[in-house]
């Protein structure tokens, strides 16, 4: 089996060191080391099974995302399939969606729901190879994976199938001995589409004319007179049957002339007229009356030293 690994966090080695067990803690979560662990089983598992036809990818990124890192994609022969690895412990339940522990015989939800998260990367995987147009009328099959022995999983029809550490090995030997769907060349070419996807040119949309720039034909009636007086006229009658057309013939039709744009009224030109405010006016009235208040005065001191 091929194995083509893009686990975040290796060393040069290709192995998960001291330092780089940190880092991934603290950017994936606690239990990211001890999926990894689990990761590796299956692998070794996987390994003893399954020849060069089968390829495994490790934690590629869903091509189109960011951050969505897939745990494991298996594609052979008998075609593609999505392994969610967990480690961890405890009694679980899986009935239907629901996904959580049993403590006391009662049933409490946990978070992430494995079971739906194993189902979710499923599908994303599913949309993106069928753009790609890789699957072949193929479905990939979700399955969660619990490599720790003290885990336990009820399980009531679940929403994916759910596989023990303890049949680990005969999950590898069905996949071996199920039938063919594909090729070992498609298969592998399935994995080489998550790597480097196959990028769809988009064709640009066509120019949306308006409705008032449109060009309509137009009609000309004349149009079929000139294709019937331009065909073979019969021997007899031929004349007065031509006659007859160009009698019957209607009138061409003139395009009916656009309407007239109404014409803009031009503004009115000033008649040389002075706007004043009232305000203004009461000023000038005001100056006015302290004028003739002042003449008055100054009269009457000039009569009254004529006077003296």
């Amino acid at each position: 089996m091929k194995i083509i690994d893009k686990t975040p966090y290796l060393n040069k080695k290709g192995a998960i060191g001291p330092l780089e067990r940190i880092q991934g803690t603290f950017a994936l979560g606690t239990n990211w080391y001890a999926d990894m662990k689990g990761q590796e089983e299956v692998m070794a598992a996987l390994s003893k099974y399954l020849d060069s036809k089968f390829v495994l990818l490790r934690n590629p990124i869903l091509p189109g995302t960011q951050d969505v890192r897939l745990p494991l994609v298996l594609s052979g022969p008998p075609g593609v399939f999505l392994l969610n690895v967990t480690n961890v412990r405890g009694m679980f339940r899986a009935k239907g969606e629901e996904w959580g522990v049993i403590s006391i015989d009662h049933f409490k939800p946990v978070r992430p729901n494995l079971l739906t998260l194993t189902a979710r990367y499923c599908q994303g995987l599913q949309m993106f190879l069928e753009k790609q147009g890789v699957m072949n009328m193929l479905t990939a099959e979700p399955i969660l994976l619990a490599t720790n022995p003290g885990m336990h999983v009820d399980t009531i029809r679940p929403l994916v199938r759910v596989v023990m550490v303890d049949a680990l090995e005969r999950f590898a030997v069905s996949i071996r001995d199920a039938r063919a769907l594909q090729s070992g060349e498609d298969a592998q070419l399935i994995i080489d589409r998550i790597l480097e996807p196959k990028v769809t040119k988009k064709e640009a949309p066509a120019p949306v004319i308006p409705a008032d720039q449109r060009q309509t034909p137009m009609y000309d009636p004349n149009e079929r007179f000139k294709e019937q007086a331009s065909a073979p006229v019969a021997e007899s009658g031929g004349e007065a049957l031509v006659s007859s057309q160009v009698e019957a013939a209607p009138a061409p039709v003139k395009p009916a002339a656009a309407p007239a744009k109404p014409a803009k009224k031009k503004p009115a030109k000033s008649q040389g007229n002075i706007n004043i405010t009232n305000r203004q006016m009461a000023i000038i009235v005001g100056v006015f009356a302290f004028l003739v208040i002042c003449l008055i005065v100054l009269i009457a001191i000039a009569f009254y030293l004529n006077a003296g």
